[in-house]
């Protein structure tokens, strides 16, 4: 049986199960994944520690290759990271709390990208008004949400920099 050095099988309780679930749905819609990812994703966000394939196989009840699979999607997509430990030869995995702004700085590079295939296009082909017109509103639509993302990450940091200065109230 596999497990962190010292540390017991993660085996989540019923209660815990069930927001696994809830989680998860949400993340389907916000972030686009696979069902199983979003699972996975989610147990990962409740685990107490970083949790093995097993552990997950287990909680989930899924098997082995869809749960690899859709860790090595989320591990792309920078929304998990793999954890090992001197003399184990288990590979874990956990959450990463700051996913969420990566994967908002990877959409700001890709609406980047998608403006400058716009703008070749602009430049080099012949195109009717219909046309002109769909490519004038995606790049407005890039240039908003390249400014707005940038805008909601700045924020972001900033509102973390002040809860983790805050003095503990107690």
């Amino acid at each position: 049986m596999s497990h962190l050095p010292g540390k017991e099988p993660i085996e989540l309780p019923p209660k815990v199960l069930d927001y696994v679930e809830k989680i998860s749905q949400h993340y389907e819609i916000i972030y686009s994944l696979p069902r199983i990812g979003c699972r996975v994703l989610a147990m990962l966000l409740l685990a107490p520690y970083p949790a093995s394939i097993d552990d997950l196989k287990r909680n989930l009840r899924v098997s082995h290759g869809s749960i690899s699979t859709n860790l090595n999607l989320l591990r792309a997509l920078g929304y998990i990271e793999r954890v090992t430990y001197p003399g184990e030869r288990i590979t874990y995995y956990r959450f990463l709390p700051r996913s969420r702004v990566g994967a908002l700085r990877q959409r700001i590079h890709h609406y980047r990208d998608i403006l400058g295939v716009i703008q070749g296009a602009h430049q080099e082909l012949e195109m009717d008004e219909n046309v002109r017109q769909n490519l004038m509103e995606m790049e407005a639509y890039a240039e908003l949400a390249i400014h707005q993302n940038s805008q909601f990450i700045e924020a972001w940091e900033k509102y973390l920099a002040g809860r983790s200065s805050a003095p503990e109230k107690g």
